[in-house]
């Protein structure tokens, strides 16, 4: 069927920066995607195009992207015969229109929202949905999702003195998505309070993910507070923890500078590898802590061996892996980690995000799909969790409605599923590799 739109159009993420949406159309069906924005991109990740214009949107207009889409990608597909189900085939077409191997002629803002739209429009003519098109692919059955869902803030994101990024809970011990949801909620709600009383309203602001970000001396207070919250809201045993650590904002000349914001509680804040590993091992121990995020920089590869060599928990690689087929290889070799976060736009299309979780799975990996700071009300990874049985999402606390949509599209899809849906609770590391 031949199309007949692809068009792009500039729109807003949740921070108001502006971002790409595309709109692609054949005879029968229209689809729509929105690309979200990361706010650490590196040049290990696939290159958005922006503007660089300072005196519209502060540089961080997306026109040029836009233009890329109307007047290089969409001569590619309209009046063409394109079958539309053929993902691998649209993703390369465009990826052979870019001829960079980091996207960055056309930009991999316009590359992605291309690819997400058209995943969209194939599913359509299938007459079936995204996540199912997806599962076809890889699974005879389909399958829920246990999830993390960020409570807390730390590190650059908000106005604390914690090294920490994030504290997450995972509530792996529920026994489905909808009560998934409700424990998320109902410790949220539990946590608002305890700030309220122990620090005052104003540290129950939220930051861009929905993250409170109190004014808190260090994680340890902070990890209490979570850890209360669980035990107030009647989860403790139910629900566990989860620390982004994003060390590589706090990576100095080989040691690893705890009290970058501030220094305080007399703590030495040059620690070496050996001493964060023994911080993380406690926080392990004391609070029951089940995954850890970017515990070290990502040029400090023999601490992460170490670490998943020698702890069972999940020791997940973002800044580490940034969605890259060649960064994952090698972190397969080196052995570095055991989880995979996997976010879209850092790889450019559908079908290499796919062949990343491919190369993860086969290795014997977790996978978290992730969101980014500048999220849209596009609920697209909640769709791709699904279709992949990733087993985890990352998608912000249940309180900003960019977030929701995805927790939201998660309920709608485990409601339709019925019986046919399986929650991964504590298998959580392990449902792809069980399908």
């Amino acid at each position: 069927m031949p199309i007949k739109v692809l068009k792009a159009r500039q729109i807003y993420d949740c921070t108001g920066t502006p971002t790409v949406e595309v709109e692609v159309r054949n005879d029968k069906d229209t689809a729509v995607a929105s690309v979200a924005a990361g706010d650490s991109i590196s040049n290990r990740e696939a290159l958005e195009v922006r503007d660089n214009e300072m005196r519209m949107w502060a540089g961080k207009g997306v026109l040029k992207a836009v233009e890329n889409v109307n007047n290089y990608i969409a001569p590619l597909f309209v009046g063409k015969e394109i079958d539309e189900t053929n993902q691998t085939m649209i993703d390369r077409m465009l990826i052979e229109l870019d001829r960079t191997d980091d996207k960055s002629r056309l930009g991999a803002n316009a590359i992605a929202g291309v690819s997400m739209a058209m995943a969209r429009l194939g599913a359509m003519k299938d007459n079936t949905s995204w996540e199912r098109q997806i599962t076809r692919r890889f699974y005879p059955t389909c399958s829920d999702h246990a999830h993390d869902r960020f409570v807390g803030g730390g590190g650059l994101n908000f106005n604390t003195r914690l090294f920490l990024d994030e504290i997450a809970i995972l509530p792996v011990g529920v026994k489905s998505f909808e009560d998934a949801m409700r424990a998320g909620s109902e410790i949220y709600f539990t946590l608002k309070q305890l700030l309220a009383k122990t620090y005052g309203l104003s540290a129950t602001n939220i930051g861009p993910l929905g993250q409170f970000g109190p004014f808190i001396q260090n994680e340890i207070d902070a990890l209490e507070l979570v850890k209360k919250s669980i035990e107030a809201a009647g989860y403790t045993g139910y629900v566990k923890m989860g620390i982004n650590c994003a060390a590589h904002t706090f990576f100095k000349n080989g040691t690893y500078d705890v009290n970058f914001k501030q220094i305080y509680g007399g703590r030495k804040g040059m620690l070496s590898s050996e001493r964060m590993t023994e911080l993380y091992r406690s926080f392990i121990i004391d609070y029951s802590a089940i995954s850890l995020e970017d515990p070290f920089h990502f040029e400090d590869w023999d601490p992460w061996r170490n670490m998943t060599e020698k702890m069972s928990v999940q020791i997940v690689g973002s800044k580490l892996l940034a969605t890259n087929l060649t960064l994952i290889k090698q972190a397969i070799e080196k052995m570095a980690c055991n989880c995979l976060m996997i976010k879209i736009n850092q790889i450019g299309t559908v079908s290499e995000a796919i062949e990343c979780f491919k190369l993860s799975k086969d290795a014997g990996w977790s996978c978290i799909v992730g969101d980014r700071l500048g999220e849209t009300e596009d609920a697209f990874m909640a769709d791709f969790a699904v279709g992949i049985s990733a087993g985890q999402i990352k998608a912000g606390a249940p309180c900003r409605y960019e977030r929701l949509a995805k927790y939201n599209q998660l309920l709608r899809i485990e409601g339709k599923l019925g019986s046919n849906a399986t929650f991964a609770g504590n298998n959580f590391r392990r449902i792809h590799q069980k399908l």
